[in-house]
């Protein structure tokens, strides 16, 4: 007797009431995004530009953290931090990873030294991607499937300046 009481209470608890709506499932559909339209309609990339722009940028080396000098891979030695772009600086550096062009690219600027260099920023998938695991294949632990984003100079503009 008593259950049957509490029935209605109980039924008006579990639907909602008026002005509720059910939630509903949203399918996510993902664009599609074929390669060769990339070349047409140019990602935006780490700078904030179209990954094929030619821009004046003042970089520099940088000293590792902590945490960056334990790792096995020294992938912080391979990069800069970008700190203005076409003479304005930056609010928060990037870091960008140096790729060089034979016979084209200027070196590295060395540890204490800013150089202005102009160039383009571009880059390419790397890793394992998540699904392979279920096809028995070897996954290299700490190499996710990710874009890379990379910085090619072309030319020095100004020599090494000394940090102050």
């Amino acid at each position: 007797m008593r259950l049957s009481l509490l029935a209605p209470f109980v039924s008006c608890l579990a639907t909602p009431g008026p002005g509720y709506a059910e939630p509903q499932k949203q399918e996510v559909q993902k664009a599609e995004l074929h390669v060769e339209n990339l070349a047409k309609n140019m990602p935006t990339g780490r700078l904030k530009l179209p990954l094929d722009t030619v821009v004046q940028v003042t970089c520099r080396s940088f000293s590792p953290t902590g945490e960056e000098a334990r790792m096995k891979d020294d992938f912080w030695n391979r990069q800069v931090e970008i700190i203005a772009l076409e003479g304005k600086p930056l609010v928060s550096p990037v870091r960008i990873e140096w790729a060089k062009l034979p016979y084209v690219s200027p070196e590295k600027p060395p540890l204490g030294t800013t150089l202005e260099v102009l160039g383009y920023e571009a880059g390419s998938f790397r890793g394992v991607p998540n699904t392979s695991n279920h096809r028995q294949v070897p996954v290299a632990a700490g190499i996710p499937f990710t874009f890379h984003s990379e910085f090619y100079p072309l030319k020095e503009i100004r020599a090494s300046i000394q940090q102050r």
